[in-house]
């Protein structure tokens, strides 16, 4: 242990996965560490539930090292095995019936997803699915446009919109793709900026597979709370005092040199309020939505046809508005990923719309989630700029850049750990900046840091190396599986050779047709060749996928 050169009396309120993992870090420092939390056990694991023997995280958590580095080094570092599984989507009608749906192809540790079919209006949507991905590797390969007050920082729905995808891709496949995945509204994925969101499909399908905790978020919290002796439960917070009291509920006091408010941020805006109200304005600018999260074992929420079933299951909002229903079919993904098997199906849906049996409910809980605006994107290097101030620092999703999810707890935590004098544990990543002159600059809240271009760093920097693709050497690959040699190269030529090639290519081309044909024809025949395309390449891949 690394004792910092004037150990603190520090409090942390809130026992999510960012309020552990702060206390985590500061008492790894050598700072004497008090946790206070509302519920009878650490947040992160209270909604979870015992099914058959198996505890089931609620919500269902899962992670790719790609999008999350930071926490995939802090599970390394606690020693949590971590298994892939396959979760392959169908995207449904209001009705039931399917609308999309794609299978995985697993190639080593990536997964490709070969669409299911392309008759029809499906044809449709995998070709805008496609010009997503092809946006998105194009974004990630120049981080200027992905920085804030950039040509991408705009709503996500004004930008498809722009680009003209399709209505059926949009409403009933990307949409509510991304209010399951960031747990929102429909509405609310349409305001969520688009190079975020582009930023989190590159890191997303271009990764390593999703992954989730071999033993569940229970093992995460007992191996961040193992050297924990002051966990105070049952002990909700009233206010701190401007001298760093913290008042409780029942009216009990305890003082402390510094408090790490790990709460929603709107709650933590009540909390600082008086401590640090300029800190506490920008809190309140973060916008929230409720969601809830069943475990059950009613099948009326999944699609009509059981053989169209797949890992998650995503049915869009009959005006097109409101909130999508996405059930995880527990007993496919577990099956592909940790082994465990329960004795009938089990699903987990977040805010079911049909009617679901109340004998066939497992558990069932609420939410409160942090939403990401174009607004609010800009407000964390605000709230980055102003931790600290009265001693009171906030940690949580919504304060670290990018999309608020695990990564963002993780970040955040190690971000004001460091600010408070802490050593961390292990090696994270950082964020950098360049200057003209070639030299960089580190993003953080330590002496000496530079604080309030957190989100621009974040952007600039590919900090999981998901594309720092060298071309691969022979003595490199040796002993390593065919299909991780396989990968690497096709990896490396189609990021650094074929994508600028292509992206060349087809800027010239579509400017040739525009001029030659008009916007209009040109984007019919634009779409008309990109079908042909794709439609022979995924006839191919599912004859592939018949035979092995």
């Amino acid at each position: 242990m690394d004792l910092p050169e004037k150990p603190k009396h520090v409090a942390v309120i809130g026992s999510g996965l960012a309020g552990l993992t702060a206390a985590y870090f500061l008492q790894q420092s050598g700072h004497t560490v008090e946790l206070f939390e509302r519920g009878g056990s650490a947040g992160m694991d209270l909604a979870s539930v015992d099914v058959d023997g198996h505890r089931v995280d609620v919500p269902f958590r899962v992670f790719t090292p790609d999008y999350y580095p930071c926490l995939h080094s802090l599970y390394t570092h606690l020693g949590i095995d971590t298994a892939a599984a396959d979760y392959s989507l169908a995207f449904t009608r209001p009705d039931g019936s399917t609308l999309w749906s794609y299978t995985n192809l697993s190639l080593d540790d990536f997964q490709i997803p070969i669409p299911d079919s392309v008759s029809g209006e499906r044809l449709a949507i995998v070709r805008d699915w496609t010009r997503l991905l092809f946006a998105s590797a194009c974004a990630v390969r120049s981080p200027h446009e992905l920085r804030p007050f950039g040509p991408l920082d705009m709503p996500m729905g004004r930008y498809l919109a722009e680009n003209h995808y399709g209505d059926v891709f949009t409403s009933g496949v990307l949409l509510p793709f991304l209010g399951s995945v960031f747990t929102c509204s429909v509405g609310a994925a349409a305001g969520y900026p688009a190079n975020a969101v582009l930023h989190f499909v590159a890191k997303a399908a271009f990764g390593s597979r999703l992954r989730k905790a071999r033993g569940g978020v229970s093992e995460v919290c007992r191996r961040l709370l193992r050297d924990q002796n002051k966990v105070r439960y049952n002990s909700p917070v009233a206010r701190i005092t401007r001298d760093l009291c913290v008042v409780l509920e029942d009216g009990n006091e305890h003082q402390f040199d510094a408090v790490v408010v790990a709460t929603p941020a709107d709650t933590a805006a009540c909390l600082v309020a008086d401590v640090a109200p300029k800190l506490a304005q920008a809190l309140s600018l973060i916008e929230y939505e409720d969601a809830c999260v069943v475990t059950h074992r009613d099948s009326v929420v999944m699609p009509t046809r059981p053989e169209t079933w797949r890992g998650v299951n995503i049915m869009g909002c009959p005006t097109g508005c409101g909130r999508a229903m996405a059930s995880h079919w527990l007993n496919y993904v577990e099956a592909t990923s940790t082994g465990r098997a329960f004795a009938s199906p089990l699903f987990q849906t977040v805010d079911p719309r049909p009617q679901i049996s109340a004998d066939r409910i497992a558990a069932a809980a609420g939410f409160h989630r942090s939403l990401l605006s174009v607004d609010s994107q800009h407000t964390v290097n605000d709230i980055h700029r102003m931790q600290g101030q009265g001693r009171v620092w906030v940690v949580g999703a919504y304060a670290a850049p990018g999309v608020p999810l695990l990564e963002g707890c993780v970040r955040s935590a190690a971000d004001v750990a460091v600010g408070l004098g802490s050593k961390l544990p292990f090696d994270m990543p950082k964020l950098e900046r360049k200057r003209r002159n070639g030299s960089t600059y580190e993003i953080g809240l330590a002496p000496g840091m530079v604080r309030g271009e957190a989100v621009h760093a974040f952007y600039e920097l590919d900090a999981a190396g998901t594309f720092d693709f060298k071309r691969p050497r022979l003595a490199s690959l040796q002993g390593r599986a065919l299909g991780h040699w396989v990968r690497a190269w096709i990896a490396w030529l189609a990021f650094i050779v074929i994508l600028p090639v292509l992206a060349s290519i087809l800027a010239t081309t579509s400017t040739l047709l525009v001029t030659a044909l008009g916007a209009s024809t040109a984007h019919r025949v634009k779409a008309s060749i990109l079908d042909f395309l794709l439609y022979t390449l995924c006839t191919l891949c599912l004859a592939i996928r018949k035979i092995y």
